[in-house]
C-alpha cells in the first residue's frame, strides 16, 4: 500500500534533508525584526505550528502562525478606515509554507502583503516540495523539501519533512544570528540528526511487535467513528495533524485539544453521540510534570470536583484509551480502577529519547493508526478520492 510505504519512507527522506550542506541554507539578519509571522494552510500550517515554539526559542523572536484568511481580515480592517496600510506587519519577517508551492490563498495573501509592507521587498523565507513551484519562483529565499511525489493521502512525508527542515533552518539561523550559542547548538543539531535512526528502528528492531500492537489497538478504536484526542504540553501540538489524518483516511469525526483547555471547554463531547461514547484518547508525555497535569485534568474531565472517593465517573469510561511511552509516568491506580481500564485500551510505545523524538513517534504512530483504521473499515487509505485539494 502506498500510504504505508510513504510512512515508512519518512526516515530516509529526513536523513537526506539533514545531510544537506549547511552553507546552502538561506540566512537572514533578523535583528531588524520584532516578530515572525508564519503563513500556511492545512498540514503546512500544522508543520509551522509544531516548529514555532522551537524557532521562538532559538531565534529569540515571537512567532505567530496564522492562516491567509486571518491576515486578510486584518488588511480589510485597515483598509476600512481611510485605506491606511496596517502597521501590524511593520518590522515583521515572514515564513510561508505550502507543500505543493501552489496554494492559492497563500500566494494571494503574499501578493497583498508585498504591496502593503513598507520594505522594498517582502522579507520572507518560503518552503515547498518542488523547486519549480510558484512559491519558489516568486520568492528567492526558498527551502526545498524535494522528498518526491506523494502517492496516497497528501501531506504525510511532506508534513513531517517540512517540520524537520524548518527546525534545521531555525538552528542554523539561531547560530548565524548569535541567539543560539554553540554549547546549545551542537547538542541540538546532534539530537536532530539522530531522529531518522530512532524512528527507523521502529520498523527494523521493534517491528513486527510495534506494528502488531498498533493494529490490535486500532481494532478497538474502529468500533466508534467519533474521536476526542487530548494531550498535555508540546505533544498537544501534534494532535491537529493526526486528527486531520484520521478524518482524511476513514471519515472520522475528530476533536483535538490540550487537556487543560478541554477541562474548561466542551466536556459534553464525552457524553457521546446517540448514546455511543467517543474514543477519548489521551497521549501521555514522558515528561513527569506534563503527565501529572494530564492525569489531574483527566480526573476533572470524568469526575465532579466534590465527588466522594470511589464515585463512578460522570461520563461512560469504557471508551477511554491511552497512548504512552515506556518512560511515561504510569497511569495512577485510582484512574485505572475508576475507568475500568484494561490493557487492550493502552498502547505503549518504545521509550522516547527526548522531546523531538516523542513528537515524531506520536506523529508516526497516528499515521499508522490512520492507515490501519481505513484498512479495518474496508476503505482504501490510498483511494485518490481521499486526497485533499492542496492547490485550491
Amino acid at each position: 500500500m502506498a500510504l504505508l510505504q510513504e510512512i515508512q519512507e519518512q526516515p530516509r527522506r529526513w536523513r537526506e534533508i539533514l545531510a544537506r550542506p549547511q552553507e546552502g541554507m538561506p540566512m537572514f539578519s533578523l535583528g531588524a525584526y520584532r516578530q515572525v509571522v508564519g503563513i500556511a494552510e492545512g498540514s503546512s500550517k500544522h508543520a509551522l505550528e509544531l516548529a514555532a515554539p522551537f524557532l521562538e526559542d532559538w531565534l529569540g523572536l515571537p512567532i505567530w502562525v496564522v492562516s491567509p484568511e486571518a491576515i486578510e481580515e486584518k488588511l480589510y480592517i485597515g483598509q476600512a478606515f481611510g485605506k491606511h496600510p496596517t502597521r501590524v506587519f511593520d518590522e515583521t519577517f515572514f515564513i510561508a509554507v505550502s507543500q505543493s508551492g501552489q496554494t492559492g490563498s497563500v500566494l494571494r495573501i503574499l501578493e497583498a502583503l508585498s504591496s502593503t509592507v513598507p520594505q522594498p521587498s517582502l522579507p520572507i523565507l518560503t518552503l515547498s516540495n518542488r523547486a519549480d513551484s510558484d512559491l519558489a519562483r516568486l520568492y528567492g529565499s526558498h527551502l526545498f523539501l524535494d522528498v518526491g511525489e506523494e502517492r496516497s493521502i497528501a501531506a504525510t512525508k511532506t508534513m513531517s519533512s517540512s517540520w524537520l527542515l524548518l527546525l534545521l533552518w531555525g538552528l542554523l539561523a539561531g547560530r548565524e544570528n548569535g541567539t543560539l550559542p554553540k554549547e546549545r547548538f551542537d547538542p541540538l543539531l546532534a539530537h536532530l540528526q539522530q531522529l531518522p535512526q530512532a524512528i527507523e528502528a521502529l520498523w527494523e528492531t521493534s517491528a513486527p511487535a510495534y506494528l502488531e500492537a498498533i493494529l490490535r489497538f486500532t481494532r478497538k478504536l474502529k468500533e466508534v467513528n467519533h474521536f476526542v484526542l487530548l494531550s498535555k504540553g508540546p505533544l498537544a501540538l501534534v494532535l491537529p495533524e493526526v486528527g486531520l489524518k484520521l478524518t482524511e483516511t476513514s471519515s472520522n469525526i475528530v476533536y483535538t485539544n490540550n487537556t487543560e483547555s478541554f477541562k474548561h471547554g466542551p466536556k459534553v463531547m464525552l457524553s457521546g453521540v446517540q448514546g455511543e461514547s467517543p474514543n477519548s484518547l489521551y497521549v501521555v508525555p514522558p515528561d513527569a510534570g506534563a503527565a501529572e497535569g494530564l492525569y489531574k485534568d483527566l480526573q476533572a474531565h470524568f469526575w465532579r470536583p466534590d465527588a466522594p472517593e470511589g464515585s463512578p465517573p460522570v461520563f461512560e469510561p469504557h471508551r477511554v484509551f491511552f497512548i504512552r511511552f515506556e518512560n511515561s509516568p504510569p497511569i495512577p491506580p485510582d484512574l485505572v480502577q475508576g475507568l475500568g481500564l484494561t490493557p487492550a485500551r493502552i498502547l505503549t510505545l518504545p521509550p522516547s529519547g527526548g522531546l523531538l523524538e516523542s513528537l515524531l513517534m506520536t506523529l508516526v504512530t497516528f499515521q499508522l493508526i490512520s492507515h490501519d483504521l481505513a484498512y479495518l473499515k474496508g476503505e482504501s487509505p490510498d483511494n485518490p478520492a481521499l486526497e485533499k485539494a492542496v492547490t485550491d
